[in-house]
């Protein structure tokens, strides 16, 4: 959130210093669109998890962490990277952002996909999973209807 905070910052001194003149609107209509569905998913998500359950009884899938970690870099540096290059580039900035919203639309859904993934995979993962339980905290399948010590029989 916080590189996503620096490009809005950028875009806005950019703004401020006239890089875009009379087309500054063109500028932020391409900027909010790129980051602000995978920022306010970011949001919902880590306010859902805070008020939902504990934090210390969960884990985190350490190769869906990996995976929208690692997304979220790429699809960050490319946003950055049309921002950066655009003073070097024979493309006038403003053609070169619309021209990135092909790539960037189509990699933004596959890393919203891999947070939405990891988020949905840690509700699942209780830290301590008592004797006889999976590691998803519910009885392995072959002795789903056993009985287990942490389970509470109602009847």
């Amino acid at each position: 959130m916080v590189w996503a905070a620096s490009l809005v910052l950028l875009v806005f001194v950019q703004t401020v210093l006239g890089r875009y003149a009379d087309r500054a609107r063109e500028a932020w209509d391409w900027l909010l669109p790129t980051i602000v569905p995978l920022t306010g998913l970011l949001v919902g998500v880590v306010a859902t998890d805070a008020l939902s359950r504990d934090a210390e009884q969960c884990r985190a899938n350490r190769s869906l962490y990996g995976l929208s970690l690692g997304l979220s870099i790429l699809y960050l540096s490319l946003v950055s990277l049309v921002l950066l290059a655009a003073p070097f580039s024979a493309i006038p900035p403003l053609r070169l952002m619309a021209n990135s919203v092909v790539w960037l639309g189509g990699l933004q859904g596959i890393v919203a996909a891999s947070i939405g993934a990891f988020f949905s995979a840690g509700t699942a993962w209780p830290v301590a999973a008592g004797p006889g339980t999976s590691s998803a905290g519910s009885p392995p399948a072959d002795r789903a209807g056993e009985s287990t010590p942490d389970s509470t029989e109602h009847g």
